[in-house]
């Protein structure tokens, strides 16, 4: 490509993040997530880890929350001379929610303050074990935890791998702004496209751009590469504008499957948020395969697909799916850096002032070129309506269209136009054209106003009052006969109408007996993988030898199979497996019912 345009980029010694030169222009080819050394996600700010597996490292540049299980491994760097690799690097502290981060495959962590934690490198017998990190104030057993699968001292766990993540998310926006300002260079069928199939041409031995909005993008269901696909040689980077008119979030509840071995060519496929710094929610459509690079953005992971790709942002959150470490893995090119200044509205040659030279008619300080109302000085540029013609110079619209908007300027919207139920909203945009509701409440959000729409007349058990009779859970099973229907009820067999669980561990306190102490380890069952895929195991801890009763039951509390077990003390730590394929055919959210002479656990199950 050869694009004129200034691009900057670190001097990038043996170790790209000790850098303490001044940047410098880059010429050169280079890999645009090369500052994130091989991790699989890499934010400047906040991360929140929910659930529920990422196969590749972490390093965030902020704090980090615990609100849920995460499983985490595949650590590539190794520092401070440690004999593991490490797997997670928190620049700030550890905000500890709930649930449990496993560390896993021996992998080592790195936390910048640990002021928020104790690190535990024996357990309560004073036995050298597995390093376990709980919230101050805690103990050994405690949950919310991070829990390693080795031995890591608690100076190895404080000591600074000297990560610069401001000098790297510098370089990515840098990078990020110049692949946004390239041209589409690729071609396309556009009868597919207008079916929501882009079936595409890649120009060989060349960087691929395709530049699209964000509204485009959702409204494709399909990506196919006609003649060649993504390689080292021939890299693929979407472009992708937001346009929308709520710039705090912009969502992508369908991204468009990529047909194909697209694992294959993962690796060289490149998803660029150039101009978008809010929050991007992610939370459907097809498995994504390809780097999230949006190093000025949120990004939201709450889709049940896996990302198969690289993430770079301000800020993320893990809530769902899988991530898996397919590092973006070539480079690009970049033109050489020139002196020339062209009329863009931008500084090119770095003299610091924008289009010097070229005529600017109303003397706003906007040159004509890129001026939107060259003839009358308008420096702001202001452009309500977005037709391309400051303020200044547009003529006002004369004529009322049936939009929700006062076009003409009169004070009143869509005067005019039929209004059957006379509650001022016109009856082209009324989600409930027959019933006055002036408020156009929606709660569900189907386009149907709440006065129009046929209310839920089938109750489940999820303790909510989903008919909306003032009843919740109505008909459903309650054996303690606390109101609280027995597949949410934390505490099965004994009244506990107030649910309460001090230590939060899911057991209520009036089934443990010890209210307001902390939860002894002595009964307790873990049920993994989360989500799990047609057999799930249960991990049981007891201290005396005890008869179970396993029930699994779905949300409306249907009891769908039951197994007896005898348990023996010599067996604690042991795992039952249970084959639940015929169960899940239907349901996906099951519950586990785990009754012994102990007590009564319910737990709630998730398959894939």
């Amino acid at each position: 490509m050869k694009t004129k345009i200034v691009f900057y980029n670190l001097v990038i010694g043996s170790l790209l993040f000790n850098a303490t030169h001044s940047i410098e222009a880059q010429n050169n080819p280079i890999n645009p997530t090369v500052a994130a050394t091989s991790f699989n996600v890499f934010t400047s700010g906040n991360a929140i880890a929910m659930k529920t597996e990422s196969e590749g490292s972490w390093a965030i540049g902020g704090d980090l929350t615990l609100d849920g299980t995460l499983n985490i491994f595949g650590g590539e760097n190794y520092y401070n001379g440690d004999s593991q690799p490490t797997a997670l690097v928190v620049n700030g502290k550890v905000n500890y929610t709930s649930g449990r981060l496993q560390v896993l495959e021996n992998n080592y962590i790195k936390i910048g303050d640990l002021s928020t934690s104790t690190v535990f490198e024996r357990d309560q017998n004073n036995v050298l074990v597995n390093t376990r990190i709980i919230p101050n104030g805690g103990h050994f057993d405690s949950t919310p935890s991070i829990v390693l699968s080795t031995s890591q001292s608690a100076v190895s766990i404080a000591a600074d791998p000297q990560i610069d993540f401001t000098a790297a998310f510098h370089q990515f926006v840098s990078i990020s702004s110049y692949l946004g300002a390239q041209p589409t260079n690729t071609s396309w069928n556009f009868n597919a496209f207008s079916q929501g199939k882009l079936w595409i041409d890649l120009v060989p031995n060349s960087t691929n751009i395709l530049n699209l909005t964000i509204a485009e993008f959702n409204g494709l269901n399909e990506i196919k590469f006609n003649n060649l696909i993504p390689s080292e040689t021939t890299p693929f980077i979407i472009n992708l504008t937001d346009i929308s008119t709520l710039p705090n979030v912009v969502s992508i509840p369908s991204w468009p499957n990529v047909v194909g071995s697209a694992l294959s060519y993962a690796p060289y496929i490149l998803y660029n948020f150039a101009n978008v710094s809010s929050t991007i929610n992610y939370t459907g459509g097809a498995q994504i395969y390809g780097t999230i690079y949006a190093p000025t953005a949120r990004f939201n992971n709450r889709s049940n697909f896996n990302i198969d790709g690289q993430i770079i942002v301000e800020a993320f959150e893990q809530n769902s799916g899988e991530v898996h470490p397919y590092l973006f893995d070539t480079t690009i090119d970049f033109p050489p850096t020139i002196s020339e200044e062209v009329c863009d509205g931008i500084d090119n040659n770095g003299d610091g002032v924008i289009d010097e030279g070229f005529a600017d008619t109303d003397g706003d300080g906007v040159a004509d070129c890129i001026d939107n109302c060259p003839e009358v000085a308008n420096a702001d540029q202001a452009d309500l309506d977005g037709n391309g013609i400051g303020d200044v110079c547009d003529t006002p619209v004369t004529e009322e269209i049936c939009d929700g908007i006062d076009n003409n300027g009169d004070g009143d919207i869509d005067e005019g136009f039929a209004d059957t139920d006379g509650d001022g909203v016109a009856d082209c945009i009324d989600n409930c054209p027959e019933v006055a509701n002036a408020d156009q409440a929606d709660l569900d959000g189907n386009g149907i106003g709440d006065v129009c729409d046929t209310p839920v007349t089938e109750e489940i058990c999820d303790g909510i009052d989903n008919n909306g009779d003032g009843v919740i859970d109505e008909g459903f099973v309650d054996d303690d006969y606390d109101g609280v229907a027995d597949c949410i009820d934390n505490c099965l067999y004994v009244n506990n109408p107030e649910q309460t669980d001090l230590n939060g561990n899911g057991i209520g306190d009036e089934c443990e007996g010890i209210i307001g102490r902390p939860y002894s380890s002595n009964f307790g069952i873990e049920a993994y993988p989360v989500p799990f895929s047609g057999t799930i195991n249960l991990k049981y801890t007891i201290s005396v030898a005890t008869n179970a009763t396993i029930e699994i039951f779905d949300i409306r509390g249907s009891v769908l199979k039951r197994i007896k077990q005898t348990l023996s003390k010599a067996d604690e730590h042991a795992v039952i497996e249970i084959d639940l394929s015929r169960e899940t055919r239907e349901n996906k959210i099951l519950f586990v019912r785990f009754i012994t002479s102990q007590g009564t656990i319910v737990k709630q199950i998730m398959s894939k």
